[in-house]
């Protein structure tokens, strides 16, 4: 079965910085945490045939490289401009709008999201209803919503050492 794959770069690298904490032993965020992101994408995919790879995040520094390494990875990057106050704004939506069109335009197959917050409450049964799996990867704090209505949850805590730049 073809795996589709969307990843919110930030919620992944900043609750993965807790989870690191928490493997660590340290009591908060272990802040030199750093995600390999082929790993990540190897781990996730757990052997099976990724059709698509989409990571979002903000635009980032003109002279920054780690965008395109992560796109030589095998991701396809999708970036927005933070807001005026200096954070991500529609994020979430633009995940949950890009799944929603796959939904209509592909056979049904398998979708992972890693992204841990409730706001794909209603798009999870959506998608499901149209005959799509949905996987969930990530975080013990996980929204129990989303957790309860994927298909299958993966906790990265489990699989952290995996895909942890050491």
């Amino acid at each position: 079965m073809s795996l589709y794959i969307f990843c919110d770069n930030s919620n992944v690298w900043i609750e993965g910085q807790w989870a690191a904490g928490r493997a660590d032993g340290i009591r908060g965020p272990n802040t030199e945490f750093r995600i390999d992101y082929g790993q990540l994408l190897t781990v996730c995919a757990e052997g099976r045939n990724v059709e698509e790879a989409k990571l979002y995040g903000s635009v980032p520094p003109a002279n920054d490289s780690l965008w395109k390494y992560i796109k030589s990875q095998g991701w396809n990057v999708k970036t927005m401009e933070r807001n005026l106050a200096n954070k991500e704004k529609g994020l979430d939506l633009e995940i949950a709008l890009d799944m929603n069109d796959l939904s209509r335009d592909v056979q049904p197959a398998m979708m992972l999201l890693m992204a841990g917050d409730g706001d794909y409450l209603t798009l999870i049964p959506r998608l499901q209803q149209r005959g799509w799996k949905v996987e969930v990867a990530f975080y013990q704090n996980v929204a129990l919503s989303i957790r309860t209505l994927a298909d299958r949850f993966i906790p990265l805590e489990d699989k952290l050492h995996e895909f942890r730049l050491k």
